[in-house]
């Protein structure tokens, strides 16, 4: 064998095992970039049931804002029914010739019973599956 063929021969090796060593680095890299990928997926996957868990949980919110607002709106109306004004207290009527006048406490007292009854909760409408919304505080009578 003649000097110029070893040379070229071993200059085929050299070439061989660079392309070899650039094929082995190569693989490991593409190795890498497909486990990257498989990550990369599973987190577009998870991301995408994130956003259908949102999605589902923005629609029961909606409903649920909706169900407040209408409850609130019954509440609002039925408080505007309540507070229009006070129930229209009796005519005094012409005292009776044959029944003694009343004294003061007779009066204070049927003015009493005439404050703690509810005539205005009697008259409002009750709303349906709506709990009670004003309690009549007692009237303390003062001295």
């Amino acid at each position: 064998m003649s000097a110029v063929g070893v040379c070229l021969n071993a200059l085929l090796v050299g070439l061989l095992v660079a392309a070899l060593a650039l094929g082995w680095r190569l693989d490991r890299r593409l190795r890498a970039l497909r486990a990257a990928h498989q990550s990369f997926l599973e987190a577009v996957r998870e991301l995408d049931r994130a956003s259908a868990r949102v999605r589902a949980e923005l629609a029961e919110l909606r409903t649920a804002a909706v169900a407040a607002s209408d409850l609130l709106e019954r509440r609002i109306q039925r408080a505007e029914t309540l507070t229009v004004g006070p129930a229209p207290l009796p005519a005094p009527h012409a005292p009776d010739r044959r029944s003694p006048p009343l004294g003061r406490t007779q009066r204070i007292e049927r003015l009493l019973a005439l404050a703690r009854r509810p005539a205005i909760l009697d008259e409002a409408p009750e709303a349906e599956g709506d709990e009670e919304l004003f309690v009549t505080p007692p009237v303390r009578a003062s001295a």
